[in-house]
């Protein structure tokens, strides 16, 4: 039970040293059309966004270069998307709702 304990411990840093040079904001989630991804921290930190479809479509690609952003989802039908966000090799991934 230590050994799980640790590998944890282990996984944490990570996700940390991330949010500490980049704050990420996603609003509003669940939307009906459009949502704003918000970044705050290292204005020298390029930010590549990708948005998919959850079967994994890739629907759009972009580098982000204002500290929000606009996405549309108004051509799209309801349902959960995929919004990674990759900063410096460090990827992470949101879930987006489209609501009816």
């Amino acid at each position: 039970m230590e050994n799980t304990g640790e590998a944890s411990e282990e996984l944490l840093p990570s996700a940390l040293d991330f949010f500490e040079t980049m704050e990420v904001n996603l609003y509003p989630n669940p939307t009906n059309d459009k949502f704003f991804v918000e970044l705050k921290g290292n204005a020298n930190e390029k930010a590549e966004a990708m948005l998919t479809h959850i079967s994994g479509a890739v629907l759009e690609k972009r580098i982000l270069t204002d500290s929000r952003e606009l996405f549309d989802l108004s051509g799209l039908a309801p349902g959960i998307y995929l919004l990674k966000l990759t900063v410096d090799n460090e990827t992470h991934v949101w879930k987006v709702i489209k609501k009816l």
